[in-house]
């Protein structure tokens, strides 16, 4: 789908906080390793999938040029970005929408966002869930504080492929 966004004439940078370490490989003389090939190495300022968005969003993100932002975060992508929106509110400036896929629709409740946050995640972002209703349909969750739609999938894992056209869509309204 990044080709797609491509073609649409965007920048795409793609993050995984998810793999924000690398497994050591076992050196050919162990005796030579302090490490154990079965811990991880991170790369600094990158412990956790949260300090990793924040990294690169301090390192790469506001060095890009561009002059609008629109961000796509899946599951756990979703509290890494209210995250970010926390520790680094001067992103709103930048940023015109969140596309979130199957994000826990709690995660604006523990991330103790500012009123500007709560704002803008109610206006300019949408959390496409799984489930069997067709893609788009309006649902409604108790306590969601982000506007939240079928992404027309019941799997967790295919929910940002199976709503991409909606979400590419949601983007370019967005970017006018």
């Amino acid at each position: 789908e990044r080709k797609n966004a491509q073609a649409t004439g965007y920048s795409v940078m793609v993050l995984n906080p998810n793999m924000n370490y690398a497994v050591c490989a076992e050196e050919e003389d162990d005796a030579a390793s302090d490490v154990s090939c079965e811990e991880r190495e991170y790369v600094e300022g990158n412990e956790s999938p949260e300090r990793h968005t924040v990294y690169v969003y301090d390192h790469l993100i506001t060095a890009c040029p561009a002059k609008q932002l629109a961000v796509v975060a899946h599951s756990y992508g979703g509290w890494c970005m209210a995250h970010l929106l926390q520790e680094r509110g001067e992103i709103l400036q930048r940023l015109r929408c969140i596309a979130f896929t199957d994000v826990d629709v709690y995660f604006t409740a523990r991330a103790a966002l500012t009123p500007n946050c709560l704002q803008f995640l109610n206006t300019r972002a949408v959390n496409w869930k799984r489930s069997k209703r067709d893609l788009d349909t309006p649902i409604r969750l108790r306590y969601a504080q982000v506007p939240c739609r079928s992404a027309g999938h019941e799997k967790h894992e295919y929910t940002t492929a199976a709503a991409m056209h909606s979400i590419l869509k949601f983007i370019a309204d967005a970017m006018e």
